[in-house]
C-alpha cells in the first residue's frame, strides 16, 4: 500500500466497520467446511490486513495515542477480540512462522495478533475499549513479552504483497476459476476489499450449504 492506492481514511473505514461483522458473526462455521486450508489462509490474511492498514497510519505519524483516529484504541481491541474465532482449530499460521510457547487464547495462534500486541507496546497506543477482553489484556502482553520481535519499520513492514500473492497461488491451486493472473501483486484499496470479500463471501456460503448457517451474538 502506498500514496496511490487511496486516502488512508478510506483504508480505516474498511478495517474499522469490518471487524463489528467479524465479532458479531460466529466463524465456527468456517471450521466446519471442507477446505480447513483456504479457512485458514483467510483467517491470517485478515490480521495481517489490518497490519498493513495500522502500518500505514504509522508511516503517516498517526499510530500514537493522541492520533486523528479517535476509535484506534477500541478497533484494535475489537479485533484482538476477533483473532480468539479466526484462530480456533489453527495449528500452524498458514502465512507466517507459527513457532512459540504462548498462552492458551485461541487468537495467539496466529503471528498477526503477536504483532498486534507487540505493535500496541512500541507506539504505545493501548488495546482498550472492549469489556469482553479487558481483563485479559494485561495477561496477553505478560504472556507475549520477549517473544514477539516486529519487522522493521518500512513501507510493507507485514509482507503485505508477498502474503496476498502466496494466497492467491494457493486459491488458485485449490481451483479458484475467477483468480486470472498473479503476475502484478495489485495492493490497492480496491483489491482489500475484493480479496477479503471473496475468501469471506466464499467460506460463509460454503458454511451455510453445509447446513452451518452462522447466528447472531451480542457484543458487550
Amino acid at each position: 500500500m502506498n500514496s496511490k492506492d487511496g486516502k488512508t481514511e478510506e483504508l480505516w473505514t474498511i478495517v474499522e466497520s469490518m471487524v463489528w461483522w467479524m465479532v458479531e458473526e460466529p466463524h465456527a462455521p468456517w471450521h466446519m467446511i471442507d477446505d480447513g486450508e483456504r479457512s485458514m489462509m483467510t483467517h491470517s490474511l485478515l490480521g495481517f490486513m489490518f497490519l498493513t492498514v495500522l502500518n500505514r497510519i504509522d508511516q503517516e505519524g498517526d499510530l500514537k495515542s493522541d492520533s486523528k483516529y479517535l476509535d484506534l484504541s477500541r478497533v484494535m481491541a475489537l479485533w484482538a477480540k476477533a483473532s480468539e474465532d479466526l484462530g480456533m482449530n489453527m495449528d500452524e499460521d498458514p502465512l507466517a512462522n507459527n513457532k512459540g510457547d504462548f498462552g492458551d487464547y485461541a487468537g495467539f495462534n496466529q503471528v498477526w495478533f503477536r504483532y498486534l500486541l507487540a505493535l500496541s507496546k512500541e507506539s504505545g497506543v493501548p488495546i482498550e475499549g472492549v469489556t469482553d477482553i479487558e481483563n485479559d489484556i494485561d495477561d496477553w502482553h505478560a504472556q507475549a513479552e520477549g517473544k514477539v520481535k516486529l519487522p522493521p519499520k518500512k513501507a510493507d513492514r507485514f509482507g503485505w504483497k508477498t502474503k496476498v500473492t502466496d494466497s492467491l497461488l494457493t486459491m488458485q491451486n485449490h481451483s479458484l476459476r475467477h483468480v486470472h493472473s498473479i503476475k502484478n501483486t495489485p495492493s490497492s484499496t480496491d483489491t482489500v476489499v475484493r480479496l477479503v470479500a471473496t475468501h469471506s463471501k466464499f467460506l460463509t456460503g460454503l458454511a451455510r450449504r453445509e447446513n452451518h448457517t452462522p447466528s447472531t451474538r451480542r457484543i458487550h
